[in-house]
Parts: structure tokens; sequence; C-alpha cells
């Protein structure tokens, strides 16, 4: 019976430290919340957006770079298949500033004036540097690759400007008619480029010469002088 009883005095005494040690523990433990207003809201939502997309393109380039450091070192004992690496990467970065010559897939584009008759009647009869710079949106938009007008490449650098009854592009004089060569998924930019209000305002209200053709391989040169660089230098991280 002693035994018992001191059992339930020990089960009793376990129950009450358990409790107290909880209640403690809870004082301890003290949550603080912080009542926000819309505003401030707000700009939390958007910082935790802006830091998700900071550390979204930081494992991005991570992984990107660990890549190619697994590339080199994977053929760092053979020198020739290191050199053949570092020209693929070479033969990239060309491609992506324009500096080398292409060919696939696209679309050619012929732009025109109007009709003789009319276009000297009025200017917006005339296909202007606005109209071709609209063009050449339309087809980044869409997915182009590569461009070329009447054979100039077009790159990340090139203006498109008024120059009397000229387009200036790339420093050179270009005039109509305007051959726009694309390279790019050409089923995509031919729907795209058909569809478009302002190509079809061109044809329907100003009487432009429109004419959009699939192609199975264009060929598209290099831009075939230095890209000249004022103000930039490399910034050593």
């Amino acid at each position: 019976m002693k035994n018992n009883e001191a059992n339930i005095f020990v089960f009793l005494a376990s129950i009450i430290v358990g409790i107290m040690i909880s209640l403690n523990m809870s004082f301890s433990n003290k949550i603080h919340m912080t009542i926000l207003d819309t505003k401030q809201y707000e700009e939390a939502v958007n910082k935790r957006t802006q830091l998700l997309e900071q550390i979204s393109k930081m494992n991005t380039e991570y992984n990107l770079s660990y890549s190619k450091l697994n590339k080199y070192e994977s053929v760092g004992l053979n020198n020739t298949k290191l050199a053949q690496e570092m020209k693929n990467e070479l033969l990239k970065n060309k491609m992506a500033y324009g500096t080398t010559d292409l060919h696939g897939q696209g679309i050619r584009i012929t732009l025109d004036d109007g009709p003789e008759e009319i276009k000297r009647t009025w200017s917006l009869y005339m296909v202007h540097n606005y109209d071709l710079a609209m063009i050449l949106n339309f087809l980044k938009i869409a997915g182009a690759e590569a461009i070329s007008v009447n054979g100039e490449r077009i790159t990340n650098m090139t203006t498109v400007d008024c120059d009397g009854v000229f387009i200036q592009t790339n420093d050179n004089q270009i005039y109509s008619p305007f051959t726009i060569e694309v390279i790019g998924n050409k089923d995509v930019l031919y729907e795209y480029m058909n569809r478009e209000e302002y190509v079809k305002r061109m044809l329907i209200v100003r009487k432009l010469r429109v004419d959009i053709q699939q192609v199975e391989d264009v060929k598209i040169n290099g831009f075939n002088r230095n890209i000249k660089s004022k103000f930039l230098t490399v910034l050593n991280k």
C-alpha cells in the first residue's frame, strides 16, 4: 500500500513539474508579431520577390559556371580538347554579338514604298526609319535569333536613323526596297508578322508593299566592323 502511495505521489509530482517547465518555456520563448499596414505589406512582398529573383539568378549563374568548370576540368589533361572547348565558347560569343556568318530556317520580308503615283503626294506612303525599327522590334519579340537588313547585320548596337530619302544603319545608307533576312522558327515568325496590326496598317492604310515568305535556309553575314566601346571597362569582382 505504501509503495502505491509513493508511486502516486511521484506521478503527481512529475505532472506538476512538467506543467511548470512547459509554462516556463512558453514564457521564455515569446513570439513577437508585427502588424503591417497595406503599404508596408506590399513593400515586404516586393522585397521578398526581388530577393527570390536574385537567388534564382545567382543559382542559374552558379550552375552555368559550375558546368563550364566541369567541362574544363574534364579536358584539362588534354590540351587539344581544352582548345576546342575554348573555340566553341568563343564561337557562341561571336554568334551572340553578331560577328560571325550564320544560316538556318527563318523568313524573308520585302518592304517597299507604295505605288510611285501616290507616294509623291504624301510621305505616308513611304517606308520610314520608324517603320523599320518597329519591324525589327516585332521580329525580336517573335523570337528572331539573327536579323539583317539589305545585308547589314543587326546587332545590339545597331541604330536605325532617317537620312533624307535613305535610312542609315550601322553607319551605312540603305534605301528601299528593304530585304529583311531573319533566322528563327519560320512558322512562329511568319504567323506573328502576318497577324501584327502594324503590318496590316502598312499594307491596307498606307499602301506599302510588304511581302513575307518562309525560307528553309536563310544566310546572314556577320558584322564585319569593329564594335567600338568608349566607356566600357571590365568589372573585377
